[in-house]
């Protein structure tokens, strides 16, 4: 059973966005209508996003990581104040964009691209660490209940859209077969649908339970199997003799209906309407 690892998936998806960000800040249309202040706003959102990302570790990890490994706890204590400068600096430049002279963009969009940039450098050590010191310190401390305890918490805590959000965040920059697999235990971790006001009520209005009607009026009862009116036999004052059918051989009349309607159609043919088929006739349109 693999380990239980409480960065990974996230941190991937963190590193996918950061570097779509990066990438798009420095080759947009800086001086198109509003695209100054559209880029601005992306630069703060990722920073208000990566922010409460460590509000979370700190609140759901880093309390056990301070409990049984206090010294990786310390390590990333220091990476978070590094970090809170390079946010502040990145901030400060993408709320002075959207205000900045025609002739000055091209130097301050490359401004907050550099910040931005600077951002990702300290942030990428930031997620290095907890990878690789911090997380193991875990799996070497802490029980596999205690993590799985911390997943648990982490998830109580977010509301539907807010647990949705996270999944569109982190699933595109993840493996298929990793994907597949939190889909699959977030569709079997939902609660189950709300059942309907009268079962029976949709037992009634099925289709299939409806009782058929007769070509009479909607009064008439519907024909029993062994009625003479039934499908397939003669009307009175007809011969019930079985005739041969002139081009395919089958018999026709009361035993033939009878054959049609069981679905047990002489040459076991089907048509394109998924009826059995008799000498390539449709079969009965009351299947």
């Amino acid at each position: 059973m693999p380990k239980i690892d409480l960065y990974r998936n996230v941190h991937m998806g963190q590193r996918a966005r950061l570097f779509t960000l990066a990438t798009e800040l420095g080759a947009a249309d800086i001086t198109r209508g509003a695209a100054a202040a559209e880029q601005a706003e992306r630069c703060l959102a990722m920073t208000r996003e990566l922010r409460e990302h460590a509000d979370h570790e700190d609140t759901f990890i880093h309390r056990l990581l301070r409990e049984r490994a206090p010294e990786a706890a310390d390590a990333l204590d220091a990476e978070h104040i590094r970090l809170d400068a390079a946010f502040t600096t990145l901030d400060e430049q993408a709320r002075a964009l959207p205000g900045t002279p025609a002739e000055a963009l091209p130097e301050a969009q490359h401004a907050l691209y550099l910040a931005l940039n600077e951002v990702i450098s300290a942030y990428l050590a930031h997620l290095h660490l907890e990878e690789t010191v911090a997380m193991p310190a875990l799996w070497q401390y802490a029980a596999d209940t205690e993590l799985g305890a911390v997943f648990t918490a982490f998830r109580a805590s977010r509301s539907p859209e807010e647990a949705l959000s996270d999944l569109r965040r982190m699933l595109p920059a993840l493996p298929p077969a990793v994907r597949a697999a939190i889909m699959r235990g977030t569709v079997e971790a939902a609660p189950p649908p709300s059942a309907p006001a009268s079962a029976d009520g949709c037992t009634r209005t099925s289709p299939c339970r409806r009782p058929r009607r007769s070509k009479a009026g909607p009064d008439a009862r519907p024909h029993a199997q062994g009625s003479r009116t039934h499908r397939g036999h003669p009307p009175p004052g007809r011969s019930h003799r079985p005739k041969t059918g002139p081009r395919t051989g089958l018999r026709t009349g009361p035993r033939a209906g009878r054959a049609l309607n069981s679905g047990a159609a002489p040459g076991g043919m089907r048509g394109t309407n998924g009826h059995r088929q008799t000498g390539g006739s449709p079969c009965c349109e009351h299947y």
